[in-house]
């Protein structure tokens, strides 16, 4: 979706483009599918993919970008350093994204440094938005609670198991053309209705309300 921090409205970083290994492209392919066919699945309006790695204006290179919108990342954020209560149809979209952002890794089952990080911080970015953090041992920093992150992979895992022949379709689709645009996206994605899954986000809140705090 893509680190899975605030990305440009417009595809594509100027920057140098880099080739990758056949190998790498398999694996990026299905880590960004499972991202989009989840978003897909939890009600998510899927309308932008590429695996094509792209340098970022901090030097860091981005393996690959998934849009799936709305995207309330900035009108959260801003809002809850204002000291803002987060609204309900808020708390639902954090949810949804803390599952979008670790289906990723979940569906690989493989652990690649620069890609489980950029997940795990958003998903930490998705605890903290709701409160449910903790003190991490031994600094004066906070980290999101195990358990929430745990149930979000969970329920990644149960999504892309139901809808495997989706990411699979998609992460083939996506080796092949390397970007992906909405009416490609939706040519693809047949295997099921949008918004699939979304009733599996209640149990994510039940914890999300039992560990706040």
């Amino acid at each position: 979706m893509a680190t899975k921090q605030k990305q440009p409205r417009v595809p594509g970083t100027p920057g140098r483009r880099q080739k990758v290994a056949r190998g790498d492209v398999q694996e990026t392919a299905l880590h960004e599918a499972s991202h989009l066919v989840v978003g897909h699945a939890l009600g998510r309006r899927a309308v932008y993919v590429r695996i094509t790695p792209e340098r970022l204006p901090d030097g860091r290179t981005s393996l690959g970008l998934v849009l799936v919108e709305p995207d309330l990342t900035e009108e959260i954020t801003t809002e809850h350093a204002a000291g803002v209560p987060i609204t309900a149809e808020q708390r639902r979209w954090v949810l949804e994204e803390a599952v979008i952002t670790l289906a990723g890794a979940v569906a690989e089952m493989v652990a690649r440094p620069e890609t489980a990080a950029a997940d795990m911080e958003r998903a930490g970015w998705c605890a903290l938005m709701l409160g449910v953090v903790r003190p991490h041992p031994g600094t004066p920093h906070m980290e999101a609670d195990p358990r929430f992150i745990d149930t979000a992979a969970a329920i990644a895992h149960t999504v892309t198991r139901e809808r495997e022949t989706g990411v699979l379709a998609m992460a083939k689709a996506l080796a092949a053309a390397g970007e992906m645009r909405e009416p490609q996206i939706a040519a693809v994605l047949t295997d099921a209705a949008r918004g699939s899954h979304m009733h599996l986000t209640v149990g994510l809140n039940a914890i999300a309300v039992e560990r706040a705090g």
